[in-house]
């Protein structure tokens, strides 16, 4: 046992996100739609570490380094429930050159200080990877502002890699109902289909493949 979860200490930042399955003539109708331009692309990829034993993993733990073009940041996603495509975790990031450098400074962004301690006395290995392309798009709408994006790349894990092409939407701040409700009548109109995984999720998939 590395740590009592319950005793987390700083601030709690909760991200909401709605995943679908879909391709980009998809995204491409959802943009026109509703009007939006694109912002500068991002090519991302993300290492996810464990220890040995998975505990992250059986706790519903992600822990990664990600680059996204020349930014690298360490990031913590915990306890990610999901239900009709709705994604919501706690998730803290910071600027990092390195893992321990992440768990460093990801208490002074509100991760749970007593965590990211006694992870940085663990080995941590890298167990899956993530490579993709963003194209990403800012929604301001009347009640909440979001941005919606179109990932398309390729998930690995060992030796077994899968590709994968999906449209996230993720809450940046206004009224949670209203989100939901805009993210439901876009998955409706366009015939999305619901996906229940994170990227995490479905690379750690690879190995029983």
């Amino acid at each position: 046992k590395i740590c009592n979860l319950r005793k987390w200490t700083g601030e709690n930042i909760m991200e909401r996100e709605f995943k679908w399955k879909a391709n980009s003539d998809d995204y491409n109708k959802i943009l026109k739609d509703l009007n939006l331009s694109e912002d500068e692309a991002i090519e991302m990829h993300a290492s996810y570490y464990d220890t040995a034993a998975h505990w992250l993993r059986s706790h519903k733990i992600a822990l990664c380094l990600r680059r996204e073009n020349d930014k690298q940041v360490c990031c913590l996603k915990l306890q990610d429930a999901a239900r009709d495509g709705l994604h919501v975790h706690d998730e803290f990031e910071c600027s990092a050159a390195s893992l321990n450098d992440g768990l460093n400074e990801l208490p002074k962004h509100g991760a749970p200080s007593d965590l990211c301690a006694a992870l940085k006395t663990e080995t941590l290995i890298a167990v899956c990877e993530t490579k993709f392309h963003r194209r990403r798009a800012l929604w301001q709408a009347p009640d909440f502002t979001a941005e919606i994006v179109f990932d398309d790349g390729v998930l690995i894990c060992q030796d077994k890699q899968k590709a994968f092409i999906e449209i996230e939407c993720e809450q940046k701040s206004g009224d949670d109902k209203a989100f939901e409700s805009a993210c439901m009548a876009i998955s409706k109109k366009f015939v999305l289909k619901s996906e229940s995984k994170s990227k995490f999720s479905r690379a750690l998939d690879l190995e029983r493949a």
